[in-house]
């Protein structure tokens, strides 16, 4: 498994750290997922207490040949910053839904 740090939206208002999960084998094109948060701010594991769901699903489909992209939650990594910006309204298309 072949892990690379990321970022998603570099050189915008609100950058997102992340990982792309990539199996060993790269010598045909694999198929690839983008793990999307629900609702509560998350890392990019979705990680509560010592679990770390979208961690463990990354790992398990680079095992079986998917890649995956995982990022932190805009609402994880800028949420003061977003409750600050009067210039936006804070719903599920500014938290989730304009990074996916």
């Amino acid at each position: 498994m072949i892990t690379q740090n990321i970022v998603l939206g570099s050189g915008t208002k609100y950058p997102l750290k992340g990982i792309l999960t990539l199996p060993d084998d790269l010598s045909k094109p694999v198929p690839a997922v983008v793990f999307v948060h629900g609702s509560g701010s998350s890392n990019m594991d979705e990680k509560v207490y010592k679990l770390t769901p979208f961690k463990d699903l990354a790992e398990g489909l680079a095992r079986h040949g998917i890649a995956s992209v995982r990022y932190d939650k805009r609402s994880f990594a800028h949420g003061l910053k977003m409750l600050r910006d009067k210039s936006i309204t804070i719903t599920v298309k500014e938290e989730t839904i304009d990074d996916a």
